[in-house]
């Protein structure tokens, strides 16, 4: 049953992959892509973690910032897009939804009930 949830999201994954480099031709600013991600990732990510009762791997949401980041920066070669690069960790806590925090808090919310 495990594998089944493992298979589930790495699924999932490759989804993502496929919609983001499908989208990485759309001409977006950084702050575009960020709200792309907020309108199309995150919802779908937490209605996956409410229906899906299971561990979430690590290396799944490790793959999944690492996706997401690059379609944000969409491979700019400014010099503001590569200072934002070495500040991934500003501009995730301040822009980005936390994929980590998302999933705590529904596994928290369904042991409560």
């Amino acid at each position: 049953m495990k594998d089944l949830y493992k298979e589930n999201y790495e699924t999932w994954l490759k989804e993502i992959i496929n919609n983001t480099s499908k989208w990485k031709h759309i001409p977006y600013s950084w702050m575009g892509g960020i709200n792309i991600v907020k309108m199309t990732i995150l919802p779908k990510a937490m209605y996956r973690f409410t229906t899906i009762p299971s561990k979430v791997p690590l290396s799944f949401f490790t793959e999944l910032e690492k996706t997401i980041l690059k379609f944000i920066l969409n491979q700019k070669k400014s010099p503001h897009i590569q200072s934002m690069t070495k500040q991934k960790e500003e501009i995730w806590s301040i822009t980005l939804s936390d994929f980590k925090l998302y999933y705590k808090v529904i596994v928290t919310k369904t042991a409560l009930y």
